[in-house]
């Protein structure tokens, strides 16, 4: 709907005549235009030319009036005798039109009557419209609203995994750390025994071959003397 036709402004309701005219007259002048084709024609909003055309089927439906037809004065004087006859004719005649016209006037307002109707329903079928409408956006709002509760759920599980993560990631470094330091430890002491393994042999052979006070050479166990 354009909001800007909706003030009623002069050339509004001129374009809005124009097409009712038009229309009007292209159907014979038998029957009067919608509302939905004049403000399609006329491309005005619904309700400036729901009120224009009331008043131009107004105009167009104001009941018919009797009127007392004088007698004319050369008739009487020229026509006394048939006078009688004339004006009766005249009456009948005038009667005639004016059942005519009130025939109009009750077609003129069943058109009205229709015209208010299709009003009604058009007004309906745009309530209809709007509520579906504003259910819809109830129900997306109740979606986004329910999603928003899921990835805020999940945005916290992802926090803790990923404190639980470095958490994790913080004790197998001091793990990496405290094995690196027990293989320099263990490498030390490795060296440490292979060294003792070396002075201790060295020792044992030095008592092995040491001599005696009685200038014999004493053998450690298990060695023999070698042969002469």
């Amino acid at each position: 709907m354009d909001v800007n036709l909706m003030d009623g402004s002069p050339d509004v309701r001129v374009r809005i005549i124009a097409a009712a005219n038009e229309l009007y007259a292209r159907s014979g002048g038998g029957k009067f235009p919608s509302v939905a084709a004049v403000r399609h024609a006329a491309q005005a909003d619904m309700n400036t030319t729901s009120a224009v055309m009331r008043e131009w089927r107004r105009e167009r439906q104001l009941p018919p009036t009797a009127t007392t037809v004088p007698i004319p004065e050369s008739v009487v004087h020229q026509a006394n005798v048939a006078l009688s006859t004339i004006w009766n004719g005249a009456v009948e005649l005038a009667g005639e039109a004016l059942r005519n016209a009130q025939a109009n006037w009750d077609e003129e307002r069943s058109q009205t009557e229709q015209h208010l109707q299709q009003v009604v329903e058009a007004f309906d079928s745009q309530t209809a419209e709007l509520t579906a409408t504003r259910d819809s956006l109830r129900d997306a709002v109740r979606r986004l609203e329910a999603a928003a509760e899921v990835e805020q759920t999940l945005q916290a599980r992802v926090t803790k995994y990923e404190q639980q993560v470095d958490h994790y990631l913080s004790d197998r470094d001091r793990a990496l750390e405290a094995a690196a330091k027990a293989r320099e430890e263990s490498a030390h002491l490795s060296g440490r025994l292979d060294a003792l393994m070396v002075q201790n042999a060295e020792l044992l052979a030095r008592l092995g071959h040491a001599p005696t006070e009685t200038g014999e050479l004493h053998y450690g166990r298990g060695q023999c003397p070698p042969e002469s």
